[in-house]
């Protein structure tokens, strides 16, 4: 829910619901906040309590309220803005490094006047604690219909069978170290601020995922993102800046061979690197068999299909081009030995390895006159764990070893097979 005010573009809960406190709650919303802070017990127990209505998000405690509101940032993502306050901002400070050791939360519960030398039982009050990120937090609880009409936050240590505290806001609860290792990591330790929703765009950045058109944290178009909808970032301050160097034997890419638009941001990606395209082998494929043809489901069809012959397809479409204006290229693809023949329970598998057979032969026939080779091969079971698996008591010293379909590929993408075109050469060993 988005309002233009003119000078900026608010921003609500993500899907009205009747979260926070509408006009008829508003007297018993207000009689709950006033129970929740001086209730003889429960009062004690809260540090704050959180709400939305008339388009703004409040924070009620003890020590003042606070009034804020979401709007769309001008570079991407949210910002916050305070409209009103009474008292002191409950949760003005927000620094994530505060209170970082056990030195500093036996002082803080010193101050707070509960002096203790164990670290495990120190009750800390809420004005000598932090709440990080605590306006963006806030919104997105109040994102979800299910979201509640109102929010507590309890103080640190305030109920429970167990000493400690469990749900809340604080910096002392709500942090934690994340930990990153691994090739592109940077070595060391950083003082900024990360959330859970950072995680994912970090581990898509590290292994090199290409960014998509999709939506950023406030549900807008962005292609910027790594997913459909990333509502986090790929903090630049853990990543290794060797890491974004080009390599001048290999780049690694993660690509969904199903979707066109991701095989052409790998090929750009491939083409800025090295400038160049000379063999392009479509190995990826899919397997699933148990379904009679007149049984077969949407899902099955559609997933072997896209995996087996799309893939071709998308692949084919964006590097054909570039091998047409250099004057030269091979390309190799992987169909299967089952692409000669229906076999019961196996229909659309062998269908979709038909495909690549009868896609091969036609790109030959229109890429010949223009030096580009292209051929493809038929597997027969290829001798690997998974196979084993499946398959354990068949005769794994008939099946075509790895290594002898490289072989082939490797002959077919070199220049000794420049009088071969449209071929589909079975490899399938003693099978």
């Amino acid at each position: 829910m988005a309002t233009d005010t003119g000078e900026r573009t608010l921003v609500g809960p993500e899907r009205a619901g009747g979260q926070g406190l509408d006009h008829n709650q508003e007297e018993s919303g207000n009689r709950a906040i006033e129970l929740l802070l001086t209730h003889d017990v429960v009062g004690d127990q809260t540090d704050f309590v959180a709400t939305y209505r008339d388009g703004a998000y409040e924070v009620w405690a003890k020590r003042g309220m606070v009034r804020f509101q979401r709007s769309y940032g001008a570079d991407g993502g949210y910002e916050y803005h305070v409209i009103e306050t009474v008292g002191s901002n409950p949760i003005e400070r927000q620094d994530p490094t505060a209170i970082a050791t056990i030195e500093e939360e036996l002082e803080a519960a010193r101050l707070s006047g509960h002096p203790t030398d164990d670290p495990t039982t120190a009750y800390i009050e809420p004005e000598q604690l932090t709440h990080p990120l605590a306006y963006e937090r806030i919104a997105q609880l109040f994102d979800s219909p299910n979201a509640p009409d109102l929010v507590v936050n309890p103080k640190t240590y305030a109920f429970g069978r167990q000493p400690g505290q469990h749900g809340a806001m604080d910096v002392v609860q709500s942090r934690a170290p994340l930990i990153f290792s691994g090739p592109g990591v940077r070595a060391g330790v950083s003082e900024g601020a990360a959330s859970h929703v950072d995680i994912a765009p970090t581990i898509a950045r590290l292994m090199r995922f290409p960014q998509i058109d999709g939506r950023d944290a406030t549900g807008r178009p962005s292609s910027q993102v790594y997913f459909k909808r990333q509502d986090g970032r790929a903090p630049d301050e853990i990543i290794d800046a060797a890491f974004a160097s080009k390599s001048h034997d290999n780049i690694y890419l993660a690509c969904d061979l199903t979707q066109r638009k991701s095989c052409e941001q790998a090929v750009a990606a491939v083409m800025e690197s090295f400038g160049q395209i000379d063999i392009l082998c479509n190995i990826a494929g899919g397997f699933l068999m148990g379904e009679d043809v007149h049984e077969t489901s949407d899902e099955t069809w559609d997933f072997l299909f896209n995996l087996n012959s799309r893939s071709i397809l998308n692949m084919g479409s964006a590097v054909v081009p570039v091998m047409l204006a250099a004057g030269s290229g091979k390309i190799v693809n992987i169909a299967a030995r089952a692409a000669t023949t229906g076999a019961a329970k196996m229909g659309v598998y062998t269908a979709s390895k038909a495909v690549v057979l009868r896609l091969t032969e036609s790109m030959a026939l229109e890429l010949r006159h223009k030096n580009i080779n292209v051929n493809c091969i038929l597997p027969g079971t290829i001798d690997t764990p998974r196979n084993r698996i499946d398959m354990p008591d068949a005769d794994h010293e008939k099946w075509v070893a790895p290594g002898d379909i490289a072989n082939v590929i490797g002959f077919l993408a070199s220049e000794n097979a420049i009088a071969i075109h449209g071929a589909g050469i079975p490899v399938d060993g003693l099978s």
